[in-house]
């Protein structure tokens, strides 16, 4: 072996080559760049055959407009930096628009540590509308979702529900809500929740309405067993379908995929898009995934 030199060793010694190893050089040195060639050329035909025109970013209105959504935070990510002119025609919709399900102007949060969690966030998500906030953990989705719960007070700014100021609005007992941690009970079954909540929200047809939400999100094998038999991922689906039950006014989903597979995913934002062409609910909910944003959402925060 010792005797025997590779290719490279001859190249690195300056020895000389035959034709036939020169060849081999150029074969081994094009590989690489037709393997890219032929994977860019799979990427533009699969963008061009599968891309719906009606819903590419260039005929749909996805504004990134939520000022300094944690400080610099986004220009560290691979996300894009925000939009500064998305920002301004979304604050001026804001100050003459009045026809907002939500609106938040200028909202600040600090935290008791210094902490700043929201820094003037600014948005508004119009009735039958689905609206999402993009972001990597520590961004202020989570702050924003306790904010519009009144699980947290905020320091400084304006939110309004259907028009009304946040601290009058009679919205609150009536959104559909799915918090970031699973609220159920592991004693009672997949059914017995839906029961439950069907009773307290007072809504009619119930074994129809729980029926539905069964199909539309699988857990019609899981109907009987108990929360603490579920994997993580159907205790999540569970949380979604106890949210949209009854197709309330407004859906807030904070963060409504985690855990789940991309057919649990699938099934969660087919279930939201027919809720939505049903009857005109406004959706706000977050998420870390850039694809299901663009998948679902009318417009789109981060």
């Amino acid at each position: 072996m010792r005797g025997k030199k590779t290719l490279i060793q001859k190249i690195i010694q300056n020895y000389s080559v035959s034709e036939d190893e020169r060849i081999q050089i150029l074969l081994h040195s094009l590989i690489p760049l037709f393997g890219g060639v032929i994977h860019l050329s799979l990427l533009i035909f699969l963008q061009s055959k599968f891309q719906n025109p009606k819903n590419s970013n260039q005929n749909r209105v996805v504004s990134i407009f939520i000022h300094n959504f944690k400080g610099d935070h986004f220009l560290k990510s691979n996300f894009k930096i925000l939009d500064q002119n998305a920002l301004s025609l979304e604050q001026m919709r804001l100050s003459s628009d009045e026809k907002d399900m939500i609106r938040l102007i200028n909202v600040n949060k600090k935290y008791p540590k210094g902490h700043k969690a929201l820094h003037n966030l600014n948005f508004g998500v119009e009735k039958g509308q689905i609206f999402c906030l993009l972001g990597p953990n520590g961004a202020g989705k989570t702050t924003t979702f306790d904010i519009l719960t009144k699980k947290i007070s905020f320091d400084s700014g304006q939110i309004e529900f259907q028009g009304q100021d946040f601290a009058d609005s009679k919205m609150l007992p009536t959104i559909g809500l799915c918090p970031q941690s699973n609220i159920l009970w592991d004693f009672m079954t997949v059914e017995e929740h839906l029961k439950v909540y069907s009773y307290i929200k007072g809504i009619s047809n119930i074994d129809e309405n729980i029926l539905f939400q069964m199909k539309s999100l699988g857990l019609e094998t899981h109907s009987h067993k108990k929360v603490s038999q579920l994997s993580g991922g159907t205790k999540r689906k569970l949380c979604v379908a106890l949210a949209v039950l009854g197709a309330p006014d407004i859906i807030l989903l904070d963060e409504p995929t985690t855990g789940v597979d991309p057919i649990g995913r699938n099934q969660i934002w087919n279930l939201l898009k027919t809720i939505c062409k049903e009857k005109p609910v406004t959706i706000l909910l977050s998420t870390h995934y850039i694809e299901d944003a663009e998948l679902v959402a009318d417009k789109l925060g981060k």
